[in-house]
């Protein structure tokens, strides 16, 4: 039974949101800001609460604004309501389930942000089946296989990946789709880990595929993440400055999601570590930090990151602090299901032990990093597997030795600038991490 005081509340709730809410999804570019997400979070809570004075098309907008807002802009500093707003999200998710109204995007929506909690989870993996099982047409069904394709790689599983992408291949038959490019692009991702030649072809063909989207002047975020592979692979062959300036142009293709922009910055500090360039190096792991705390990440970009400052911090002898945040790293990798970032972050902190002559300790973490390999990067490759060992090889060799270098290698490297467009201001000790 319904007491006087709570018919009281929904009836003044029926009487004030549904109209607020049709104004705010008639103005979306007003609520896109950080600022806006206290209101759209309450509004998605009242949505729940008079969802009966709601047609669907209008709660489906609600939360594909909610959700655009979060993934792309973030929250201001002290907002705690993310999981309040997940739970109204989700509620309304189903209720748009229920009246039979499309749900495929919002589900996609749904398991970004789990990503930001759990990349590797298996809730992340519920809600990309779930979209996958929703999907109405062929447009949407694409659009799921892909993200299932990338979960695989996500954790490892590349072979399941590339098996996926074939079925993504026969539903495409327009090369000049942005679902084409991201064919390309994320069938390169699959192989970058495995045969890297093979994988730079494929972000090669992405990019050129990408080219007459991109000159629309839209963002393209396939081809701004084959440009950011690029990045990655010329970084790899020491050429540091086409890395830079291949994840400079990567970022100024891809759509805004802020998880996307903390990646930009720790790769720009990556490189510049490599270079030598401490200071800003430290710049952009700020900056880093900084974007996934707006959007509330949690997870495997985070482990990620932490391995970066290590480097800064073994670079920098500060060697308390590089065990610190490889430890903190570590229980975050493995807890959130990423074999590959805990892989790095043991190759971190096997180059942190030699440089304190923890010799046994040394031999024992090799022994560990290639128990790992074996289980997981080479059980689930598809490929030469002698190519991906190599591979990985090189990785190693290139991130032990910059440890152990005060001076950059080569002449050109302390010729490379920053293409950002930032001032790299040096941090005092203070604000330091």
């Amino acid at each position: 039974m319904v007491s006087g005081w709570q018919a009281l509340f929904t009836k003044r709730a029926d009487e004030r949101f549904p109209a607020e809410i049709t104004r705010v999804i008639a103005e979306p570019h007003r609520y896109g800001e950080p600022d806006a997400m206290p209101t759209l979070a309450m509004l998605l809570d009242a949505a729940v609460i008079t969802s009966h004075r709601l047609d669907a098309s209008t709660i489906h907008d609600l939360v594909a604004l909610s959700f655009n807002t979060l993934l792309l802009a973030g929250v201001n500093e002290g907002f705690d309501g993310h999981r309040q707003f997940f739970d109204s999200a989700l509620q309304l998710i189903d209720l748009l389930e229920h009246r039979g109204h499309a749900t495929t995007m919002l589900l996609l929506s749904a398991a970004r942000f789990e990503a930001r909690i759990d990349n590797g989870g298996a809730r992340r993996r519920q809600f990309i089946e779930r979209a996958l099982s929703a999907a109405k047409d062929p447009g949407e069904r694409l659009t799921a296989l892909l993200t299932v394709a990338k979960f695989h790689t996500d954790i490892s599983e590349y072979r399941k990946a590339l098996a996926v992408l074939s079925e993504c291949r026969r539903l495409s038959d327009n090369p000049l789709t942005e679902a084409a490019v991201d064919i390309e692009t994320t069938t390169g991702v699959c192989y970058y880990y495995t045969d890297v030649d093979l994988a730079h072809r494929h972000f090669s063909d992405a990019v050129a595929m990408g080219g007459p989207l991109a000159e629309r002047g839209d963002p393209c975020q396939p081809m701004a993440t084959a440009l950011h592979y690029l990045g990655r692979i010329a970084s790899d062959k020491g050429q540091h400055q086409a890395a830079l300036d291949h994840y400079v142009a990567g970022n100024n293709l891809a759509e805004g999601q802020l998880s996307g922009k903390g990646y930009f910055h720790q790769r720009l500090a990556e490189v510049l570590l490599r270079c030598g360039q401490v200071d800003e190096a430290e710049h952009h792991l700020v900056q880093a930090e900084a974007t996934f705390a707006r959007v509330g990440q949690v997870s495997i970009p985070l482990a990620i990151l932490n391995g970066t400052w290590a480097r800064l911090f073994v670079r920098t002898e500060r060697y308390d602090d590089a065990e610190r945040v490889l430890l903190t790293g570590l229980s975050i990798s493995r807890r959130h299901g990423g074999p590959r970032a805990e892989l790095m972050l043991r190759a971190e902190l096997l180059t942190l032990r030699i440089k304190q002559g923890r010799w046994r300790d040394v031999l024992l973490l090799a022994l560990r990093c290639l128990d790992l390999f074996i289980r997981t990067e080479l059980a689930g490759a598809e490929g030469n597997p002698v190519k991906q060992i190599l591979a990985q090889l090189r990785w190693a060799t290139t991130t032990i030795g910059s440890a152990f270098r005060r001076k950059p290698r080569r002449e050109a490297d302390s010729q490379v600038t920053c293409p950002c467009g930032a001032d790299h201001q040096p941090l005092t000790r203070e604000r330091r991490r």
